[in-house]
């Protein structure tokens, strides 16, 4: 994969757009913090960080890659952005 690190105004542009988009409100209590009419798939990999051994994580994110490639076209740009 090819990543590149989005400059402060992209980086702005992004978060703006997506809290628009999702009427995103950030939380660790109120859920959903993301409304979308989209389809969507929700994942819970609490366990991952407890239960596992160390590879299982590994797998994670490779399956994640995979994933990631399956579902995209060739021009495509993916943001990965951290709340």
């Amino acid at each position: 994969m090819n990543w590149q690190k989005l400059s402060d105004k992209e980086y702005n542009l992004i978060w703006d757009k997506f809290y628009a988009d999702f009427n995103f409100k950030p939380s660790v209590n109120i859920f959903p913090a993301i409304q979308t009419d989209l389809p969507y798939l929700k994942l819970d990999i609490f366990k991952i960080w407890l239960d596992y051994p160390d590879d299982y994580y590994d797998k994670f994110i490779e399956l994640g890659e995979k994933l990631i490639l399956y579902i995209c076209q060739p021009n495509d740009l993916i943001y990965a952005i951290d709340w």
